[in-house]
């Protein structure tokens, strides 16, 4: 007896009802409850990247980055995930400006990974960072990718670590960068300034951080 229709059966059984677990949704979030998050209100951009620096120095986990007033709040939600538990994971980022942002950051290293508001345990002294971007309402534009670290709670002051490679603007697309692991680990997030036709900012965003901690700490 040939095993095809066997494992053809197999596979539509699998396939059936299943969520497509590459399925990506970017969506908007009404007034999530902040808990423990870091919630962008500053109307200026600079006061707003200071706020949330000196605040992700003096957190102690990972919060989730939420919008606020002038923010607004996007999940990225994967396959049959549910909304709110993807809130909650902090798999969330803060968008201000005229922009359909689609921002994912992800994390890896050695054989483990985590999204945004994730995190790794590690002895790697190396990780990857991956952050793939696009704005479908303008497929002109382009993105400054911003990277800082963070070595947590009681370390040093949040610091830029984003590769020569990508301090240009960049079009749509998937980019990766190494960054160093400090001995105690680290929490890494991302800055995006969306450029419209002209160059000029339409529109910013950050990520909720990943953490990178070590197993023995």
């Amino acid at each position: 007896m040939s095993l095809r229709p066997i494992v053809a059966a197999i596979a539509l059984a699998a396939c059936d009802g299943a969520p497509d677990v590459t399925e990506v949704r970017f969506v908007d979030v009404e007034s999530p409850a902040s808990g423990g998050a870091l919630v962008v209100r500053e109307e200026s951009v600079a006061d707003a990247r200071a706020h949330l620096l000196d605040a992700l120095d003096d957190a102690e986990d990972t919060p989730a980055v939420l919008g606020g007033d002038a923010w607004r709040t996007r999940v990225t939600v994967r396959g049959g995930s549910d909304v709110s538990e993807a809130v909650r994971e902090g798999r969330t980022y803060a968008l201000r400006g005229e922009s359909d942002l689609r921002l994912e950051v992800r994390l890896g290293a050695g054989d483990r990974g985590a999204l945004s508001g994730g995190t790794v345990s590690t002895g790697a002294e190396r990780a990857m960072v991956q952050v793939a971007l696009e704005d479908p309402g303008q497929v002109s534009a382009r993105f400054r990718v911003s990277i800082v670290a963070d070595d947590g709670a009681g370390g040093a002051h949040p610091r830029e670590v984003t590769p020569s490679h990508l301090t240009r603007p960049v079009p749509r697309g998937t980019y990766r960068a190494w960054v160093d692991v400090p001995a105690r680990g680290g929490r890494y997030l991302v800055g995006i300034i969306v450029l419209g036709a002209s160059g000029e900012p339409v529109a910013y965003a950050w990520s909720s951080p990943i953490a990178v901690v070590r197993p023995w700490l």
